[in-house]
């Protein structure tokens, strides 16, 4: 996602990369379990900020009653 620049005069533009990778094991033992890892940067144009760096490891299990 790339950002345009802001209306107000104190902020910059941003840029967001995302990436995920999810995994859902076929029917038997696991099923309805699956893992998702995701990685996000956010990068700011000016300003004294630093990037945003987010890893996450999300584990998901449906069950019905």
């Amino acid at each position: 996602m790339f950002g345009t620049s802001p209306n107000e005069i104190d902020q910059y533009r941003q840029n967001e990369y995302d990436f995920n990778l999810k995994w859902q094991p076929p029917e038997g033992v696991l099923d309805g379990f699956s893992v998702r890892v995701r990685y996000a940067l956010v990068q700011q144009d000016g300003g004294d900020v630093h990037d945003l760096k987010d890893f996450r490891v999300i584990l998901n299990y449906l069950h019905t009653f």
